[in-house]
């Protein structure tokens, strides 16, 4: 179980880590390996080791969901 969010782009033959979140936008270039429980940004992507416990990560999913569905809602079709 990971999140990876929106826009982030995921090569070939990378490997994510359980409880492991890649920020929105991130680019995770071919055969990278992101351990455990880490934090994904950037491009070409940083990792931050031991970003997440087992809980935090259940939280930071939770919260990622909640302000996905906040944005979803304030959006307004244009024709």
């Amino acid at each position: 179980e990971c999140l990876i969010g929106s826009g982030a782009t995921v090569l070939e033959l990378v490997k994510v880590g359980t409880g492991t979140l890649v920020a929105a936008g991130a680019v995770i270039n071919p055969g990278k390996q992101i351990p455990e429980f880490a934090l994904a940004m950037g491009v070409p992507v940083k990792i931050k080791e031991n970003a997440f416990s087992k809980d935090s990560f259940k939280d930071s999913v939770e919260n990622y969901l909640n302000l996905s569905e906040q944005f979803k809602k304030g959006l307004k079709r244009i024709d």
